[in-house]
């Protein structure tokens, strides 16, 4: 049985398929860019949303809950839910045995979760597709989301810094969080993940 939040592909997911179950999606360190306050970043978030959603096939109820979304000004908690909902319903309906359930993150905010098994990720794809995987998305990455985030890191950052100057690392004094994000990301690529100064601070998912 797998876990996943959909809908987080702007997150950089990665995922993988046994012959037994869908492997758990998890969001690779590669930052996401930091939080947006105007309602101007909102919009850009939502169109973009919505082109995709249009060009992948999303349901009728998907593009719905956009467009309220856009009107409101954010996607609710109960709208993800409805979205993640729906796709346990149309996994359900394929045969397979899906659940619903909710995960809080390190800084948390609650991710309205989904598991299921299967032997291939071809009807999974496509159920989440249809009917979360860009209201999710909006969801994960809408300022107020990332704004939550930014707070917890900035509560953290000492011990984020000193771990990236143990690593040669220059840093300025005035580093935003979206910088340190950056510059934690790179650092895990660069040695293809045996260092990971997010991690030092309880970070997995950014």
């Amino acid at each position: 049985m797998t876990s996943r939040a959909g809908g987080v592909a702007s997150l950089s997911v990665a995922c993988a398929v046994t012959t037994i179950a869908l492997v758990g999606c998890t969001t690779s360190p590669e930052a996401t860019p930091h939080a947006e306050s105007s309602d101007e970043g909102f919009a850009a978030i939502v169109e973009s949303a919505v082109r995709d959603a249009v060009d992948s096939g999303a349901s009728p109820a998907q593009l719905a809950l956009l467009e309220d979304a856009r009107e409101a000004g954010e996607v609710t908690y109960e709208a993800a839910a409805r979205a993640r909902d729906a796709t346990v319903a149309c996994l359900t309906e394929l045969g397979l045995d899906a659940r619903a359930e909710d995960h809080e993150n390190e800084w948390g905010y609650v991710l309205p979760f989904w598991s299921v098994a299967a032997d291939s990720s071809a009807p999974v794809d496509t159920c989440e597709n249809q009917e979360s995987m860009w209201i999710s998305q909006v969801y994960q990455t809408q300022p107020a989301a990332l704004s939550a985030r930014d707070v917890w890191i900035q509560e953290r950052s000492p011990q984020l810094r000193a771990c990236l100057s143990e690593q040669g690392v220059d840093l300025d004094p005035d580093t935003t969080v979206a910088e340190l994000l950056s510059a934690t990301s790179d650092l895990w690529n660069e040695t293809e993940g045996s260092i990971d100064c997010a991690g030092e601070i309880g970070l997995h998912s950014y």
